[in-house]
């Protein structure tokens, strides 16, 4: 198999501020999560609790 694995140079990595983006993208979910809050019980009667978990997770996993 390792003959047909075309041989090339990886690219470079990204540079950039990795920790200002990963910092407002948890920042951004977590808002998220707290402007859903007041509707918890639209998003429940229609079905779309995991919403809100969604925004949860990706503020704390962030």
């Amino acid at each position: 198999m390792a003959k047909w694995t075309p041989k090339h140079e990886a690219p470079e990595p990204l540079e950039g501020p990795v920790v200002a983006t990963i910092t407002g993208g948890t920042i951004l979910w977590f808002v998220l999560f707290l402007v859903q809050l007041p509707f918890y019980g639209w998003f429940d009667d229609h079905g779309h609790l995991w919403w809100v978990w969604t925004c949860l997770a990706g503020g704390g996993l962030g």
